[in-house]
């Protein structure tokens, strides 16, 4: 499954020999805040925050996206993918 959402804050976890690189994120519930149009393209809502209880990932499980506003619609943007 994959998740959308946007980084809050960076965190640097220190293990005293070793560092860990996390992103603290707003994630958009996959239910109710995500869906794909009609030409395919997958569209994210940021009213609908979810996952609340989960907010961080590692660096090493992200993808770049951008996020453009759909021109359609008020409240729904259109995700890009961008490199690794």
């Amino acid at each position: 499954m994959t998740y959308y959402g946007f980084i809050e804050e960076i965190w640097e976890v220190d293990h005293t020999k070793f560092f860990v690189l996390v992103f603290k994120c707003k994630w958009v519930d996959n239910k109710s805040g995500v869906k794909i149009d009609e030409s395919g393209f997958t569209l994210v809502d940021f009213r609908e925050i979810g996952y609340r209880d989960e907010p961080f990932i590692m660096v090493q499980q992200t993808y770049q996206v951008f996020y453009v506003k759909d021109p359609t619609s008020e409240h729904w943007y259109v995700v890009l993918h961008g490199k690794k």
